[in-house]
């Protein structure tokens, strides 16, 4: 017989996937709380952040005081317009390539 396409071969890389999955999730409900902690105590929390990766919609930031690192999707800010331009060298007179 052959086996579910929905069956997972090997139970072991399942669990380990879902400990994974489990962990990153309690991180981020962790991050949750504690944001709305600050901002109910102290108003809206603002922390210093590096831009590490760039995608056409996205970009990823590192929060190195709260240990973290989280990709933002821009269609899903509240913005009205936005656009990506895209420099492979920084031009030194164009204000979007610095």
């Amino acid at each position: 017989m052959s086996q579910s396409p929905y069956s997972d071969p090997d139970p072991v890389y399942s669990k380990r996937d879902s400990a994974v999955l489990a962990r990153e999730q309690s991180t981020h409900l962790f991050l949750c709380v504690l944001i709305s902690d600050l901002t109910s105590r102290y108003g809206p929390v603002i922390r210093q952040a590096k831009v590490i990766g760039v995608l056409d919609a996205a970009f990823d930031v590192l929060i190195p005081e709260f240990g973290i690192e989280k990709r933002v999707h821009v269609d899903q800010m509240p913005i009205d317009v936005w656009f990506f331009v895209f420099c492979p060298t920084p031009i030194a007179h164009d204000p979007c390539c610095r």
